[in-house]
């Protein structure tokens, strides 16, 4: 494994997002599939209920015209056993690469033949201008 085969990985991710295939997104995966984001902790058992999650979250997947994600790999700890935790910098780029949010997120993943797989998502917290905050933290299985 090396990290540029990782930010291929992440950009192919980014690129399933920024287009709209969920399903081929979603293949990046493993299940169940544990997302931490704030306060807020979703565990999705299956593949159908992640995309099920998926089409729900439109308010901050679609985004206004010449805007759209980009992940950059910032660290990677060494693999044990196969396993190993990626730190990513997710942001919403606008015109003019101008970045509009930042986030900061921790994938715990696997190397599987062929490639890489997600096993848990933690998100502390995110920064940006198209985010609305919630008071409450949710806890949901889905």
């Amino acid at each position: 494994m090396t990290n540029s085969d990782l930010q291929l990985f992440f950009t192919q991710q980014c690129d399933f997002l920024n287009k709209g295939l969920h399903q081929e997104f979603a293949d990046g995966f493993g299940f169940p599939l544990p997302v931490q984001h704030g306060e807020d902790l979703e565990v999705h058992s299956t593949v159908n209920a992640f995309l099920g999650w998926l089409g729900s979250q439109d308010s901050w997947l679609t985004l206004e015209e010449g805007q759209y994600f980009q992940y950059a790999v910032t660290a990677v700890d060494p693999p044990r056993e196969g396993r190993f935790r990626a730190y990513v910098t997710v942001s919403v780029m606008g015109p003019n690469e101008q970045r509009l949010g930042l986030a900061k997120a921790t994938y715990y993943m696997r190397q599987k033949p062929g490639g890489f797989a997600i096993e848990m998502v933690n998100c502390p917290g995110v920064q940006m201008t198209v985010a609305a905050k919630r008071e409450e933290p949710r806890y949901r299985v889905s």
